[in-house]
């Protein structure tokens, strides 16, 4: 068996040496083959919708980060050592936009990654999962009103696609 690339379909298909199909019939198969690949209907809504919903936390966060943020003072004193400054009258709010942006990036991470894990191996990382739980439950528990119960919610959606999930040698 050897692994080919259709430009005009984006999928890898499985083909026998010196079998000669039509292009329909590859991409039949091979559409065939992604579906088996899946699994349940269940499980690649799951596998679909936990980077989606990193990412969108992500972009929740970044929304926040440069819409609340104070980023004239920030920028007015130069960037560097802006941050932290007990002496400066908003800088809890600069603590916030500071925390915002970083938290954003570290979710766009997690639902890129994520997704490309899906892609790559067509499973959802467990870890994923994990490192949610471990960031939203803490959160969820010390300000109840925040966050944490998103990050709750999709790190409890990412266990569950990876535990319903099986490997791609085992399918």
């Amino acid at each position: 068996m050897e692994l080919q690339y259709r430009n005009y379909s984006s999928v890898f298909l499985e083909k026998q040496r010196g079998a000669p199909m039509s292009a329909p019939a590859d991409r039949a198969r091979a559409l065939r083959g992604r579906r088996a690949e899946r699994g349940s209907t269940r499980e690649s809504i799951l596998n679909r919708w936990v980077p989606r919903l990193a990412v969108g936390a992500a972009a929740l966060h970044f929304v926040v980060a440069f819409t609340v943020a104070d980023w004239t003072g920030i920028v007015g004193h130069g960037f560097v050592n802006t941050v932290g400054d007990d002496t400066v009258p908003d800088n809890a709010r600069r603590m916030a936009t500071l925390w915002f942006l970083m938290a954003g990036i570290g979710f766009l991470a997690f639902g890129t990654f994520a997704r490309w894990a899906v892609k790559a191996t067509g499973r959802m990382p467990a870890q994923i999962g994990g490192y949610l739980l471990l960031a939203g439950v803490p959160m969820a528990i010390m300000q109840p009103v925040s966050g944490g119960a998103l990050l709750t919610a999709i790190g409890i959606l990412a266990l569950l696609a990876a535990k319903h999930t099986p490997p791609l040698g085992e399918q």
